[in-house]
């Protein structure tokens, strides 16, 4: 008796998307009756959703760029930017100068997935998703971020 799960697809920054965790019981001795899948996790990255057995959204603080803003229409020489690591925690309406890339060619994101079969019984799992750093996606972010 053995609880088998799908796995999660390799997926790129900032790049949207939607992944279902499904469960199977492998049906020796006997068929196990999938009650429930549900995914946790912690440090779950602010452009990511959870709910249930489906995770969704896009990564976009897995990486570690630094971003330097200033108040629309001002510069570093009227006042002192401010530092936010990752695109998504830069807010709307800002002038950027100055973006640090992470060269890092992936991140592996770990989440929990608890698995209730047979009416009371549960399994926990553990599954990591990779996250791909496509190294023009800043460039990407940063087109969209101006023309918003």
């Amino acid at each position: 008796m053995a609880i088998v799960l799908s796995t999660l697809s390799d997926v790129t920054r900032d790049t949207t998307f939607t992944q279902t965790i499904s469960a199977t019981g492998d049906g020796a001795p006997i068929a196990e009756t999938i009650n429930s899948v549900v995914i946790s996790g912690t440090n779950v990255d602010s452009g990511i959703t959870i709910n249930g057995a489906t995770i969704s959204g896009q990564y976009n603080a897995a990486f570690n760029e630094q971003v330097h803003y200033v108040t629309k229409g001002s510069s570093d020489l009227l006042e002192t930017p401010t530092i936010v690591s990752g695109t998504g925690n830069v807010p709307p309406n800002k002038d950027i100068i100055k973006f640090v890339t992470d060269n890092s060619s992936f991140k592996t994101k770990s989440y929990t997935v608890t698995v209730t079969y047979n009416t009371n019984q549960t399994e926990t799992f553990t599954v990591s998703q990779k996250v791909n750093n496509d190294m023009n996606g800043f460039v990407s972010w940063l087109t969209g971020y101006l023309n918003a």
